[in-house]
């Protein structure tokens, strides 16, 4: 019996562990998308780069405004941004780079259909450290994409997912 009681626990206490995620998370699930952003390394000096890996899920079907806010101490490295679909490595601009005081913003649009047969897909690309910052918060705000052509200055951001970068001079 106590053995019983005692195998019954562990799977109880096993699941709820699962279940807890520990600590801060790096995924986020809307009406939009899916969205788990990392970024490798998250440590870095003045002219380093750093990959953004963004992993993205069951789209919407009327597609996912992808909106990703990074201080203006990281620099898009132009045409480094790759989509990775249904086995399939294809190149992907973002369809909007935009600047603000203190950050820039790239938009990608993306539709059901091209997030593939599975609806799930990931998108890499390149920044680059062009001066130190202490904490360098890389931002995303998946939306409901509704066509509505991006605004800087109102860019009607609220950060769902972020990932920190440590910028050393």
């Amino acid at each position: 019996m106590l053995r019983l009681i005692l195998i019954t626990a562990s799977i109880f206490l096993s699941a709820w562990i699962a279940g807890c995620g520990g600590g801060s998370s790096n995924s986020f699930s809307s009406g939009a998308a899916r969205v788990e952003i990392d970024a490798d390394p998250r440590k870095v000096d003045v002219g380093d780069r750093v990959e953004v890996n963004l992993n993205i899920e069951d789209v919407d079907e009327a597609g996912v405004i992808i909106k990703i806010r990074f201080p203006n101490e990281l620099t898009y490295i132009e045409d480094s941004s790759i989509f990775y679909v249904d086995d399939e490595e294809l190149e992907r601009s973002p369809d909007s780079i935009h600047t603000s005081n203190d950050n820039y913003f790239l938009i990608y649009r993306i539709s059901e259909e091209d997030n593939g047969e599975n609806n799930r897909s990931t998108l890499v690309f390149d920044l680059r450290a062009d001066d130190s910052k202490k904490e360098a918060n890389l931002a995303v705000d998946p939306d409901i994409n509704s066509n509505t052509p991006f605004d800087p200055d109102n860019p009607e951001f609220e950060s769902e997912i972020e990932v920190e970068i440590e910028i050393e001079g």
